[in-house]
């Protein structure tokens, strides 16, 4: 017997019992997303079809500030704080407590130096977008703050239900206000924006009451302790967030300023579509950090992370086929025909959008593991490619450029983390890729058990009912 194999538990062996347990909370995770995925797009429909893509491609600029923002100024809190969670030494009032004081401290000072940076520049930076509407996107920041380090003590607890149920909820009350200021009330633009701040608003206090009634009241205060110990792990995040964001949508920006809102509009509409291939990686991803941040057990890592990878990669790999065959007949029925336009630079970013899936898993992995800084190093490389290709390939190929620097970017990222886990955890990289031989017994074994559990559960329930 090896040193490794004395370490295994005795289930390790079983993979579908490791499978299993994170195959449940994906699933019902993944249910909730598709939901949203569908609200989601009925939002974006609802406001292509009313706004044109002209007013379309305001709306997204201006929110892409709202999130630029909140990501600069937020130190990548929500990030320690699932990890901390996860790790179980400090207390959930403690950490919610300390968030609220450290999350909205943050989000204000990023608010105030927004302002201080759009006054005196919005005209060369958003051009054609009014100061209004900025204003609008960065009263949207503090509450969004607030409303993520709920959830992240949500995920960091792997309570997945009410992770999910807050995801639909949110989905649900952004249609209900889209459609209340922009198709009843007739607010046009700024209607977009008001149905995101009241959206936030209506989130905050949902949120903040389903936390009183899980954990109970948490007094806003700082506890030195988690705040250092939080921050410290997020700073390592931190700069590889930004960046990250800024390869993900700081082009829709350079097509607006290049191009025009009109072309921003048709260029957002193509990223959010093609976007919608990546549900199952961010789904997965989601569940996997705060598996992969409370385990102890390095071979259930070896084991988890590469079979994440190689499902996200196949389910995604036939959504995107699907999307390619179906996106222009998508286009036209979601969005009208004013959007055909927007097809070309979709194809474009589907190469990119199926690295980014397994590179999501794998850097979420190196986070879990307490090395989110190494995603900062790769977010470097790739963002400094991203934007020489951008400044390059917009002002003469437009969105199709912008796709396709977005999509060699997101190449460079999967080939850079493939490289880093690989080393740190010495699996081979194929194993990241090409299925293996015994996957389809795990899937059967793991959907078997899932539905054990939930027999089990209904029975319970009927018990229940019968004593009553």
């Amino acid at each position: 017997m090896t040193p490794r194999q004395a370490e295994r538990p005795e289930s390790s062996g079983k993979i579908s019992d490791i499978s299993a347990a994170f195959a449940g909370p994906v699933l019902a995770t993944m249910a909730s997303r598709v939901l949203c995925l569908g609200l989601s797009l009925a939002s974006s429909a609802i406001l292509a079809r009313a706004l044109g893509p002209y007013g379309k491609g305001i709306v997204a600029t201006a929110l892409t500030l709202t999130q630029m923002v909140f990501l600069l100024s937020q130190l990548a809190l929500s990030h320690g704080t699932v990890f901390h969670v996860a790790q179980r030494e400090h207390s959930i009032l403690a950490i919610l407590g300390s968030n609220y004081v450290i999350g909205l401290l943050l989000s204000l000072v990023g608010t105030a130096v927004g302002l201080l940076v759009v006054f005196p520049f919005h005209e060369r930076v958003f051009p054609q977008v009014p100061l209004s509407l900025l204003l609008l996107a960065l009263a949207v920041v503090p509450l969004r703050s607030v409303n993520r380090l709920v959830r992240s003590t949500f995920l960091g607890q792997r309570r997945f239900a009410l992770y999910n149920a807050t995801e639909v909820i949110s989905s649900i009350v952004n249609v209900a206000l889209i459609s209340l200021f922009v198709l009843a009330l007739q607010q046009g633009i700024h209607g977009g924006l008001l149905a995101t701040l009241s959206g936030a608003a209506a989130m905050t206090a949902i949120l903040t009451l389903i936390a009183v009634r899980t954990w109970g009241w948490a007094r806003p205060r700082v506890d030195r302790s988690y705040a250092r110990a939080a921050i410290g792990f997020g700073l390592q995040a931190y700069v590889g967030n930004v960046l990250t964001y800024l390869y993900l949508r700081f082009d829709l920006i350079l097509v607006n300023l290049f191009r025009g809102p009109g072309e921003a509009g048709l260029y957002s509409v193509a990223v959010v579509v093609a976007e919608q291939v990546s549900i199952v990686s961010q789904t997965a991803s989601n569940v996997l950090f705060p598996h992969i941040a409370g385990e102890r057990n390095e071979d259930v890592r070896r084991t988890l992370t590469p079979l994440v990878a190689r499902t996200v990669l196949v389910v995604s790999l036939l959504g995107g086929v699907a999307l390619l065959v179906a996106s222009p007949w998508l286009m036209t029925v979601l969005f009208s025909s004013s959007y055909s336009a927007a097809v070309r630079p979709l194809w474009l970013l589907l190469p990119g959008i199926l690295c980014l899936t397994v590179a999501r898993v794998l850097g979420i992995d190196l986070a879990g593991r307490g090395k989110p800084v190494l995603n900062t190093y790769v977010s470097i490389a790739s963002v400094a490619i991203n934007m020489g290709l951008n400044v390059l390939l917009i002002p003469r190929y437009g969105m199709s450029g912008a796709a396709i620097a977005s999509s060699f970017a997101y190449a460079i990222t999967l080939g850079a983390r493939v490289s880093l886990y690989t080393r740190i955890s010495g699996v081979r990289w194929t194993h990241l890729f090409v299925p293996q031989r015994g996957d389809l017994a795990v899937y059967r074994a793991a959907l078997q058990r899932i539905l054990d559990r939930s027999r089990a559960r209904h029975a319970v329930r009927e018990q229940d009912d019968q004593t009553l």
